[in-house]
């Protein structure tokens, strides 16, 4: 593991009331070994895997998950809590399965824009976006409590010259696995849906422009927003539903966008990057 050295020569005091050394972009490297990345945002010509943070032979790298150069990113061992294992049962998927490829970049925090700081010698992987809590704290905080401010607000932390990297949790939506009699009950409600729209002539001419207009694409006769594809868990009885479960709103949504594919949300530790 290559890090950011220590060098007492170029070493100060006044910030943390310890020795410290401050690198490009918050990094701040103490005497005992331990490394903080400190608050900032990172544009995009300040990161990349080839990039090292701290100059150098580091290992530590910033990259986002819509940069062109972001390594493929997949589960580890260490990476799911018995949360996360039980998530996965929810949506029929296979820890094992998954951990053998790459995520799709789409299940990362929804498909956004994802920071990660990345150990390039284990291809360890944790989020930098600095989300806070309620009280202002970056989610980071819990495994650096000091005292002074800044340094009890970092993006990411390693406790020591050997240890792992550790930062923010990282949402992964794992879209749940449907059966044939699923699929099949899904598509045959989505025929029924656009058979009765052309029966009672509803089509996006003559409801459409009236919903984006008068509500402006928020409500609908007292319902919510149907501009979007209908997750079947909205459906008043899943998916067994019928056509006479459903208000006409929902058939016209279900008709003109059909369903979105059913996921569950789950929280990882970390991720690993294939170098």
């Amino acid at each position: 593991m290559n890090r950011p050295t220590f060098n007492r020569s170029t070493a100060r005091w006044d910030r943390f009331k310890r020795f410290y050394c401050e690198f490009e972009h918050n990094l701040i490297v103490f005497e005992n070994g331990e490394v903080m990345l400190a608050p900032r945002d990172f544009k995009p010509d300040q990161r990349g895997m080839k990039r090292k943070l701290g100059g150098g032979d580091s290992d530590l790298r910033v990259v986002s998950t819509i940069d062109l150069d972001c390594p493929a990113l997949s589960l580890g061992e260490d990476s799911l809590t018995p949360e996360g294992l039980a998530v996965l049962a929810r949506c029929r998927q296979s820890a094992a399965a998954l951990a053998s490829k790459a995520l799709p970049k789409a299940w990362i925090d929804g498909g956004r824009s994802r920071l990660l700081l990345v150990d390039a010698s284990t291809g360890r992987s944790v989020g930098i976006n600095g989300n806070k809590d309620k009280e202002g704290r970056n989610a980071a905080w819990q495994w650096a409590p000091f005292p002074d401010a800044d340094y009890s607000n970092p993006l990411a932390y390693i406790p020591g010259p050997q240890s792992k990297v550790v930062g923010e949790n990282l949402r992964i939506s794992v879209p749940v696995k449907l059966t044939p009699e699923e699929k099949r009950a899904l598509q045959s409600l989505k025929e029924a849906c656009t058979a009765w729209c052309e029966l009672c002539s509803w089509d996006a001419q003559k409801m459409a422009p009236k919903y984006h207009r008068d509500r402006q694409g928020y409500r609908y006769r007292g319902v919510p927003s149907y501009n979007q594809p209908c997750p079947p868990d909205d459906l008043p009885k899943g998916m067994e539903s019928e056509l006479c479960d459903l208000a006409p709103e929902r058939i016209f949504q279900i008709a003109s966008h059909g369903f979105e594919r059913p996921a569950h949300d789950m929280w990882v530790e970390c991720l690993y990057a294939a170098l």
